[in-house]
């Protein structure tokens, strides 16, 4: 296979940052997020990126569109359920893209997770940030109760399995973007394998490379030294 093309609904936010990301990994980034199009480009792709942020109703159903053709053509899914919690009328549209579209691999911050999974946590959002709550506790949870591979934060869980790394940057703390593009790692990992927990391993650990290199910098440099770092790594 030549160089996988993961196709991201994303985050308007972030849009550029992931496709940079995408490109210096070693991929080929396609960011179409029209409800007329998404569906005929998700099954071309190796891996698609279904992210909630900056949702709309278009893009909502946008976003089922993509996943339900992704899924329908086998192609792997990573959903990042992007301020879950935060309004009702959100957290009904995620848990129903959710529901429509069992992903490969869902990532998210604890707050996020549990609300989709309307698990009970102390973890709380702040903005786009999710604070407090055990990270490993809800991944196995929301791993369980979504019959998927559940990312949360530095944990990794499906069924009996659990990975938990330690560390992070501070910067990371300081910064947006930095999940949207680990959901792009991931996906891109997972064009080529297709166990959903092992292509989460080696994306969080390809995420902790670039960002270790990148490390010392303050949050307006960090982005451009760790797309360099990945483009070295790829």
């Amino acid at each position: 296979m030549g160089a996988p093309i993961v196709h991201c609904v994303t985050n308007d936010v972030t849009v550029g940052r992931v496709a940079d990301a995408i490109a210096a990994a070693g991929g080929h980034p396609i960011m179409a997020s029209s409800e007329a199009e998404v569906a005929e480009i998700a099954p071309r792709a190796d891996a698609v990126v279904l992210n909630c942020g900056t949702p709309s109703p278009e893009r909502m159903r946008a976003l089922c569109a993509a996943g339900a053709a992704a899924v329908a053509a086998g192609v792997p899914t990573v959903l990042d359920p992007v301020g879950c919690g935060a309004s009702t009328w959100r957290t009904a549209q995620v848990r129903a893209l959710a529901t429509a579209v069992r992903a490969t691999v869902i990532r998210g911050g604890a707050a996020e997770v549990a609300a989709l999974a309307d698990l009970p946590t102390d973890a709380t959002l702040h903005g786009v940030h999710s604070t407090g709550g055990q990270e490993d506790a809800v991944a196995r949870a929301a791993a369980e109760r979504l019959s998927t591979v559940a990312v949360v934060g530095r944990a990794i869980a499906e069924g009996a399995r659990l990975s938990v790394r330690q560390g992070g940057d501070p910067v990371l703390a300081r910064i947006v973007g930095a999940g949207d593009v680990l959901d792009a790692l991931i996906a891109l990992e997972c064009a080529s394998e297709r166990d959903g927990f092992i292509a989460a391993e080696r994306a969080l650990a390809r995420f902790d490379r670039a960002a270790a290199r990148a490390s010392g910098r303050g949050p307006g440099s960090f982005w451009p030294a760790f797309i360099d770092a990945l483009g070295a790594d790829a």
